[in-house]
């Protein structure tokens, strides 16, 4: 059976001390990679199979763009976007349906409450139940109902691997990570979700942050990492820590469900992580850090940052400890 970092590819990333005591530890790998997609850093194991499962998403958007949909502004944003199903995003995936002919009916990804609690109780309270369009990955699927739409494709199977989209997505994902897929499973969503390893997801990272100052690379490319940028809430949601990274920093910033963190600067340094328990707790700090080791960001950007996305382990409502690099990080930080 095909499976994921072993224990021999990974590496102490995080833990959480209380009171001067180490309580959890959270293991997995990091890589860093150059504009030229080069391995500047690494912890643990950067050529380790991985699903990237929602890191994906900005490439699965250009493969529906390579497809003749003419995504614009926000919508852009929410092809790419794990949103939080808020009223402010489901407008915008209604406005890609129905210039698709389409509706929420034709979206083939489960039904779900609004992760938004504003709008999750504003539905509630109105007697809805949950819905396709909520589901955080509806953007996406609205962008791949478009491309079947402009195409004359079946939209009953756009799901399948053999459906033209995503045979697109999988040339896309190769062209840009610099591999052959070699094993497709299915993501949370329904859409087919490759492996692929670490440092391939961070050298395709680099390849798209870069595109806006590169005059050879896809212009829909370069579309996409402009529009995460100026649209940084649609692609995660107001104050939540992707959008507050790209609002802040000017750095593309893509969660992967079970532990998988992207962030890419417009100079082409790129990082990516993968949590072995699949926690996302502990990767902003990582990521981050790294990205400024590597020169992406000032130190300066790097704590205030911090000051935002990470919290005090608290006991009794008093601070007691907090979450911290491990010593392989920290070594790595040294060296």
């Amino acid at each position: 059976m095909a499976e994921t970092l072993l224990a021999s590819d990974t590496v102490d990333l995080v833990v959480l001390e209380r009171n001067g005591f180490i309580e959890s530890r959270h293991r997995g790998t990091a890589v860093v990679v150059n504009a030229a997609g080069e391995v500047l850093d690494a912890l643990g194991n950067p050529n380790a199979l991985v699903y990237p499962r929602s890191a994906l998403k900005p490439f699965q958007a250009l493969a529906s763009m390579q497809s003749g949909v003419p995504l614009r502004g926000a919508q852009v944003a929410l092809a790419c976007a794990s949103h939080d199903g808020s009223t402010e995003h489901t407008k915008v995936v209604e406005s890609m349906l129905a210039k698709a002919g389409l509706s929420e009916a034709d979206l083939l990804c489960p039904a779900a409450w609004p992760s938004h609690e504003e709008t999750r109780t504003e539905r509630i309270r109105a007697g809805l139940g949950k819905s396709a369009i909520s589901f955080n990955c509806s953007g996406k699927h609205a962008a791949f109902l478009w491309a079947c739409a402009e195409n004359g494709w079946d939209t009953k199977t756009y799901l399948s691997s053999g459906h033209p989209v995503q045979q697109r997505v999988i040339g896309v994902i190769e062209e840009y990570a610099g591999e052959t897929i070699s094993h497709l499973g299915v993501d949370g969503c329904g859409a087919p979700v490759p492996v692929i390893s670490l440092a391939g997801l961070a050298r395709a990272a680099s390849k798209l942050a870069q595109a806006p100052g590169n005059k050879h690379a896809d212009a829909r490319a370069a579309t996409i990492a402009t529009a995460m940028l100026d649209y940084p809430w649609a692609v995660q949601g107001h104050g939540k820590p992707n959008s507050v990274v790209m609002e802040d920093l000017g750095v593309i910033a893509k969660l992967g469900a079970e532990g998988v963190l992207l962030l890419a600067a417009p100079c082409g340094i790129a990082v990516a992580v993968k949590m072995s328990d699949g926690s996302g707790r502990g990767s902003d700090l990582l990521g981050l850090t790294l990205l400024a080791n590597a020169g992406a960001i000032s130190t300066d950007q790097l704590t205030d940052i911090l000051a935002k996305l990470t919290s005090p382990v608290l006991g009794g409502g008093v601070p007691v400890g907090a979450l911290r690099l491990a010593s392989p990080v920290m070594d790595l930080l040294d060296s």
